[in-house]
């Protein structure tokens, strides 16, 4: 039973890797391979693996099959699929089956039909869940772009999603969206993803040598070319506040009732814009105390109903976050180790800290505060895995235990350390992670270790002792804080019996 379980489970991550391949190469132009991948692993698939797992390989095989021309079996998959996967509630395959065929409406002429598909999933894609999934579809699909926009809104589109399409994929992806956004929307369209001059008065074109530096991990500080802005220069905090919700937007528009919402929730609106004058022009003299009266501010710029950075001006750690990712993914996939290792290095360098931590930044910015770290873990774990192929195993155990540092929670790092010490040798301190995993997940989230980590135990207890350490030594350890627990109890201390 338990090696059918095993092969179960490799089947598993092997179908998932595939799918996960394929949309990568498929973003990347290499179609061929993109169906390559998950074409190997469907002759491996069986009921056992469940129908969302299926549906997931089958539609990157039918995304593939369109990518290459081959339109009407990649119809009828996704079709099928979609009819499926919508009766269980299935959001993320339901979106994915759905912007293939609005792709294949695209190539038949019918953009009303596309742009209808998707507008059944404006909510799930201003959640900002499926942005990676979108962008890396848009950098296949160029059409896609501005169906998506159109169904959703040009100013609703999530800006972390924008920044993934790259400048490379999004000149043909806005040139593609004239065939289905009017005049107006396009412009602004242009503008949110290339830093075109839209309508309206803008200052994207001031010189470029005056640059904001931001760090956004570990708490944010500005420097411009006055220097660094201390604190009390933003003489209201909802300035400096103001300000990291449009750097976290990277150059997105932010529409004026979001901020009003989000700062003034319990003004009417007429006060709540009279706040917001108030606070934009302190945060314009914090950026530029210099300026003169009525004079644009180089940094951040308010046009109509939406509120934006100049971003060429502006330059963040979480720009150069983002960029070392995707070309460390980038090399990964093209399996040019060097060029990976050095980038997830560089990921591991900028992450300093948690993105904006504090209670002043919580609700705002939590989504982007949790993607990033997740990315950070994975990276670690990738760079980990890279380093030890290469022979240099005490930098990935390193790299493990700095990034344990930053995501205490994340189980599948301890894992990683687990399974060096195994092979180490290392029983007790393979003991001390695991417990220490234990106390984590027990402790602060109120979950138990997962059946992959506890499998891994069992190897550390099936290990021949190299000292007078016994076999049950978090038996010891449960033993002593249950001791501790019961100095002083009215009942006085209550024996316990070691765990063999």
């Amino acid at each position: 039973m338990t090696s059918q379980l095993l092969e179960l489970g490799e089947f598993t991550s092997a179908a998932i890797n595939a799918a996960y391949a394929a949309v990568l190469a498929r973003a990347l132009g290499d179609f061929d391979e993109a169906l390559r991948q998950v074409e190997s692993v469907i002759p491996l698939m069986t009921p056992k693996l469940g129908p969302i797992l299926s549906s997931l390989v089958h539609l990157e095989r039918a995304a593939s099959l369109l990518a290459l021309g081959d339109v009407v079996p990649a119809v009828r998959e996704s079709q099928r699929i979609h009819d499926e996967v919508a009766q269980i509630g299935a959001l993320y395959l339901h979106l994915k089956a759905d912007l293939i065929l609005a792709e294949a409406d695209c190539r038949s002429g019918d953009t009303t039909s596309a742009v209808g598909r998707l507008a059944e999933h404006v909510d799930y894609i201003r959640s900002e869940s499926p942005n990676w999934m979108i962008a890396m579809y848009v950098r296949a699909f160029p059409r896609l772009l501005g169906v998506v926009a159109r169904a959703v809104g040009v100013h609703e589109l999530p800006s972390h999603m924008l920044s993934m399409i790259l400048p490379a994929y999004a000149e043909p992806a806005v040139a593609a969206a004239s065939e289905v956004l009017d005049p107006r929307p396009l412009a602004a369209l242009s503008q949110r993803l290339l830093g075109r001059k839209g309508s309206g008065r803008r200052v994207s074109d001031l010189p470029r040598e005056n640059v904001c530096r931001v760090q956004l991990f570990g708490g944010m500080e500005v420097l411009t070319q006055d220097g660094p802005i201390a604190s009390r220069a933003w003489r209201k905090r909802k300035a400096r506040l103001l300000f990291a919700m449009l750097v976290v937007r990277r150059g997105g528009d932010v529409p004026t009732d979001q901020i009003l919402d989000y700062l003034w929730p319990e003004f009417p609106e007429d006060k709540a814009l009279n706040n917001l004058y108030v606070v934009w022009s302190a945060m314009k003299h914090a950026l530029s105390p210099k300026l003169l009266r009525g004079e644009p501010c180089p940094y951040v710029e308010r046009v109509g109903t939406v509120c934006h950075l100049i971003r060429p001006n502006v330059t963040t750690d979480l720009d150069a976050f983002e960029d070392k990712l995707i070309e460390g993914k980038k090399a990964d996939h093209e399996n040019d180790a060097p060029a990976a290792i050095a980038a997830y290095r560089e990921v591991m360098a900028i992450y300093s800290g948690e993105l904006l931590p504090g209670d002043i930044y919580d609700d705002w910015f939590r989504s982007a505060r949790d993607r990033c770290k997740h990315e950070y873990s994975d990276a670690a774990l990738r760079l980990a895995v890279l380093l030890e192929a290469e022979g240099d195993v005490p930098e990935a155990v390193q790299v493990i235990r700095q990034a344990l540092v930053h995501d205490p929670w994340r189980e599948d790092l301890y894992q990683s350390v687990l399974r060096h010490q195994i092979s180490e040798g290392q029983r007790s301190a393979a003991i001390e992670t695991y417990l220490n995993c234990r106390d984590r997940l027990t402790d602060d989230l109120g979950i138990d270790p997962s059946a992959e980590t506890n499998k891994l135990y069992q190897h550390v207890l099936a290990m021949e002792c190299p000292d007078e350490e016994s076999q049950w030594s978090l038996g010891r350890r449960a033993d002593d804080k249950r001791e501790n627990f019961f100095q002083g109890h009215p009942l006085g201390k209550v024996p316990v019996r070691p765990h063999l």
